[in-house]
């Protein structure tokens, strides 16, 4: 996980609900008075967790995770593997490993265990034969397409469904996290000074493990490289864990190989067919 993960994070929490609106929240600087109020965010002193970034959990968790995957019809490819067939009805699930919202793989499947939309417009997921404005699911991981015409050349398929399979990515960080204040008026930098240290205070960033206030400037004089604004940095120590479900890649979908297998040492020699049926790694 990326820091600027945590920074999206925190910019999602703590810029709900200010009053006024900044009109910059994040990373920059404030240049002219357009650009006020604005709420900066650096991070300093950062120590990872967990022996570094993105650590994996222990081993696969089972059950049911819901995936939406897009794909794109002009190039409907995963790691180099075509997902889509020549004549442009059989579409491989991206990720495999389908289950129902329960966990479930008796079929059938309803509306709450898989959608499907073709350029926006939804399609009933079927069991059987599709027809007009339907789409047929095949357990395995395949959506079936009513032929003619197949899918466009052009657009996205949005699948959302439910996987049996993944694993676990956590990433911690300890740092300094600071929040400066830039408004034209300094009864509003103290204002939304306030309530960012409520919003902190109340655990409004889930992955917060913990938030202690550092220091509290004063208001600062107006500031001309920076449209003249007046400004407070607010410093907290912050313990930010986050845990994200990850697909393995090895739950991705397989395609058909033909490989001809030929023993020479014997006479006449030894040959065989193995053949890899289309379909995905759940198959």
């Amino acid at each position: 996980m990326s820091i600027g993960q945590l920074l999206n994070d925190l910019q999602a929490a703590i810029g709900t609900g200010l009053t006024p609106t900044p009109a910059l929240l994040g990373g920059t600087e404030p240049v002219t008075g357009g650009d006020l109020p604005a709420i900066v965010l650096s991070l300093s002193e950062m120590v990872t967790g967990y022996g570094g970034v993105g650590t994996q959990l222990g081993g696969p968790v089972t059950g049911a995770l819901q995936t939406t995957q897009t794909v794109d019809l002009a190039d409907p490819q995963v790691g180099g593997v075509t997902l889509l067939s020549a004549d442009r009805t059989t579409l491989l699930l991206p990720v495999g490993g389908l289950v129902r919202a329960d966990g479930t793989t008796t079929p059938p499947w309803g509306a709450q265990d898989i959608t499907v939309s073709v350029a926006g417009a939804p399609f009933a997921v079927v069991m059987t034969t599709p027809g007009v404005g339907e789409v047929q699911l095949v357990p395995t991981g395949r959506l079936v397409f009513p032929a003619p015409p197949g899918l466009p050349t052009t657009g996205t398929v949005v699948v959302s469904y439910y996987v049996g399979t993944w694993s676990l990515q956590a990433a911690r960080y300890q740092a300094l996290l600071q929040l400066e204040v830039l408004a034209a008026d300094p009864a509003v930098v103290d204002q939304l000074s306030r309530q960012l240290d409520v919003a902190l205070g109340g655990s409004s960033v889930a992955q917060l493990l913990t938030v202690s206030p550092v220091a509290w400037s004063p208001i600062a004089p107006p500031d001309g490289q920076r449209a003249s604004a007046r400004s407070r940095v607010l410093t907290y120590h912050i313990d930010y864990e986050r845990i994200d479900p990850v697909l393995p890649p090895a739950s991705g979908p397989i395609v058909e190989i033909d490989a001809s297998l030929t023993d020479t040492s014997f006479s006449p020699p030894l040959s065989d067919v193995v053949t890899v049926t289309q379909g995905s790694s759940n198959e």
